[in-house]
């Protein structure tokens, strides 16, 4: 992961450890999702540290975000940190009602008078990820995604439509429990 220093060594967790490496292998089969679920304090954060420095070690992109409560209440502030790596020749790909909408949700441009449409963040989301994932596996981690902003979907409507297209209706997120 960029600019951290990157997980310490994770102790008697090798189980949680293979079922969050097992997606980083199988990354090549298309989307999928990894829900991390456990009790507050049993190591989740860690795990998640460690799938993401495992992707980072494989070359691949990673994208990531730990929102808080005290951001709760800020639309897009887990947005602009899940993109704050992403490239601006990335953003320059997108329709201009997409890229325009993120980057005044990114604070990267003024609002203009009108307003855009509010599916132009999340679409503009969802062909970044499109983009990056024509150039190489890319990883979406979120921690504490309870701590996204319930009155905006920008981050569910993009992640459920690159996850569910038709043809993967049928496959559902892989869990790991984290047990005490």
């Amino acid at each position: 992961m960029p600019g951290s220093a990157g997980p310490q060594a994770i102790i008697g967790r090798e189980p949680e450890l293979r079922r969050v490496d097992e997606p980083l292998d199988a990354i090549q089969d298309g989307p999928m999702a990894l829900v991390i679920e456990g009790e507050v304090g049993i190591g989740k954060t860690a795990l998640w540290k460690q799938g993401l420095s495992a992707a980072s070690n494989r070359s691949y992109h990673v994208l990531a975000c730990r929102p808080n409560d005290a951001e709760a209440q800020l639309a897009y502030a887990a947005l602009g940190d899940l993109l704050a790596e992403v490239p601006d020749v990335v953003l320059a790909e997108l329709p201009g009602p997409q890229r325009r909408a993120l980057e005044v949700a990114l604070l990267r441009a003024e609002p203009e008078e009108r307003q855009s449409l509010p599916r132009a963040v999340p679409l503009g989301l969802l062909g970044v990820l499109r983009a990056l994932a024509r150039q190489g596996p890319t990883v979406v981690g979120i921690d504490d995604a309870q701590w996204l902003p319930a009155s905006r979907n920008w981050c569910a409507t993009a992640l459920r439509c690159l996850l569910r297209p038709p043809e993967r209706r049928h496959r559902s997120p892989r869990r790991c429990r984290v047990p005490p």
